[in-house]
């Protein structure tokens, strides 16, 4: 049976105490029952993770080997990446990488950095004109 697969607008509905679940490693997992039971205390998770990606947030913190074999217990399906939301790292790299559509754009940017050069130039030599 193949598993289901959630958006992660779906996934983010889910976010509170009895109804909550989370994303670790492209996994969806109901955590809403675990809660009470989590070590760490349910607050941990609600206020961390709940509704969205917690692959860093697990992965961050040393969990027994007992904790990863319950945490696959509480498997409900996959997300579908291409739903997503891009990260500030992942945004910030499409950016460096990306080439403007539009290059007079970026000539006219250029000319307004060049602008105030010349206009200085000319209120200098009013000046020293003037007071000369």
């Amino acid at each position: 049976m193949a598993e289901k697969v959630y958006s992660f607008e779906e996934v983010s509905k889910h976010n509170k105490p009895g109804d909550c679940w989370i994303i670790i490693s492209g996994k969806v997992y109901d955590v809403s029952q675990f809660l009470k039971d989590h070590p760490g205390g349910g607050e941990v998770i609600l206020i961390n993770s709940t509704g969205k990606d917690a692959t860093v947030n697990f992965e961050d913190v040393s969990h027994s080997e007992e904790a990863i074999k319950k945490r696959e217990e509480l498997v409900i399906g996959n997300i579908d990446e291409s739903t997503m939301p891009e990260n500030e790292e992942q945004y910030w790299r499409r950016m460096a990488t990306s080439t403007p559509n539009n290059k007079s754009s970026i000539h006219s940017y250029n000319f307004l950095y060049m602008l105030p050069l010349p206009l200085f130039s000319l209120v200098l030599v009013y000046l020293l004109r003037f007071y000369s």
